[in-house]
């Protein structure tokens, strides 16, 4: 405890020595403003801690540390793309491994959370988030497992877990786009079966109107219908007619399970209050209410009432229709969504991989500014201090996951709670959650 106690006062006194050349107090010292950073980070007060950090940063530009929490604190405001920023730079500016890699590792769990959110609206995106997400969780584990003094620190196996969670995640968001393509085709073969569908329909009605009224009294018949054969012909002609009703009933229930996305013979979930229903499931809907216009129209004709079956007919054929208009809308929004999708590809290939760039704009911002890495501008005699057997127990705070993401990875690991220190020097210990 003595040795670490010693640490921990040299390292204090070379950041005072750094800034004795500045008005800045002891007070107001970089180390100081990352402790009342990190304090209101602990308090959920992340606008005060990306204030301390900034103020910190003022003094050490190039400190991964700062970047480092600046990066918790904006994951935890929710500004994602501000959080990759600073993990970014804090990965590409530390020479210390363990850091680093929290950094790889943090980008990682960020991208998670981006394929969670995106999955239900957006599953291509988080499938592209998913690799990007595995990919850093690798990065940090090789960076760890090739350093020797590294090689037992807990983030490897943490790792490793998460890239076996984000893969079954994928796996199951793969399975949602096979079911969707499913009932895309599904949805497209109900759409040219309903063409056929109303023809039928439509043809059926033509020829029931023709029909005599069948039910009519003894003194409201035509003298056709007073005529035995005439009789019986018309009668057989409603029976047939009656048959082919409910054939085309039950060709109709057939292309409404089409629709439905669940198994043949059992119902659809309906939407929730306040949900707008999708088209296709409205097209359901329609197909439903044909069915049981169809089924009435069907009785009307065996009871010879040719009259009733046709105003039954005509509204099963209006349904029909209506469900049609849908399944057609539905298309072409499938259409102009896999245009998007291709228009997005092309653009991304022109502009080539942000990531990608952003490391190396700022790679290259190094080299031309001269910047060198953060441990080599405080003092030559700092970099020993990195052994982490020698270190004080301190560490920098790291965000926790939105909500959806937080409970995946709590329910993959039940609940438990693993705590680890990171990062050498004068920052002050607060506890990470994963």
């Amino acid at each position: 405890m003595k040795r670490h106690n010693l640490k921990y006062l040299l390292i204090l006194l070379i950041v005072s020595v750094t800034m004795t050349g500045s008005a800045i107090s002891f007070a107001e010292s970089p180390r100081e403003l990352v402790e009342k950073g990190n304090a209101a980070y602990k308090a959920g007060n992340y606008d005060d801690a990306l204030s301390a950090y900034d103020q910190a940063a003022k003094e050490r530009p190039s400190d991964a540390y700062i970047d480092f929490n600046k990066g918790a604190a904006f994951f935890r405001k929710g500004d994602l793309d501000k959080a990759k920023d600073a993990w970014e730079k804090s990965a590409l500016g530390s020479t210390d491994i363990p850091l680093e890699a929290e950094s790889l590792y943090n980008l990682g769990t960020l991208e998670f959370s981006k394929a969670t959110q995106a999955q239900a609206a957006d599953p291509k995106a988080a499938l592209e988030a998913g690799n990007r997400s595995v990919r850093y969780y690798h990065e940090a584990k090789d960076l760890l497992s090739k350093s020797p003094k590294d090689r037992s620190n807990p983030l490897i196996q943490d790792a490793s877990e998460n890239i076996e969670l984000v893969r079954r995640t994928m796996k199951s968001i793969q399975e949602a786009m096979a079911r969707q393509q499913e009932m895309a085709q599904n949805q497209k073969q109900a759409a040219e079966e309903l063409k056929e569908l109303i023809d039928k329909q439509s043809d059926l009605n033509d020829r029931a109107q023709s029909q005599p009224d069948a039910s009519q009294t003894p003194e409201k018949k035509s003298p056709e219908a007073e005529q035995p054969e005439a009789n019986k012909q018309a009668q057989d002609a409603l029976q047939d007619m009656a048959k082919e009703q409910e054939q085309l009933r039950e060709q109709t229930r057939k292309t409404s399970e089409k629709l439905s996305g669940a198994e043949p013979g059992k119902p659809a979930t309906p939407p929730s209050s306040g949900q707008v229903p999708d088209p296709a499931q409205a097209a359901k809907d329609h197909l439903d209410q044909a069915q049981a216009r169809q089924k009435e129209a069907e009785d009307k004709l065996k009871a010879g009432q040719t009259p009733e079956a046709s105003e039954n007919q005509e509204a099963a054929l209006e349904e029909m229709k209506n469900a049609l208009d849908l399944l057609q809308y539905k298309d072409s929004q499938n259409k102009d969504s896999q245009g998007k999708d291709s228009q997005n590809k092309d653009v991304q290939k022109q502009q080539g991989d942000p990531t990608d760039q952003t490391k190396q704009g700022q790679a290259e911002q190094q080299q031309e500014a001269g910047t060198q890495p953060q441990d080599q501008q405080n003092q030559a005699g700092q970099a020993d201090l990195q052994d982490q057997d020698n270190q004080p127990e301190s560490g920098s705070p790291i965000a926790l996951m939105p909500d959806d993401a937080e409970r995946i990875l709590g329910e993959e690991k039940e609940n438990k709670k693993i705590r680890r220190q990171v990062g050498p020097g004068w920052y002050q210990d607060v506890d990470k959650d994963w």
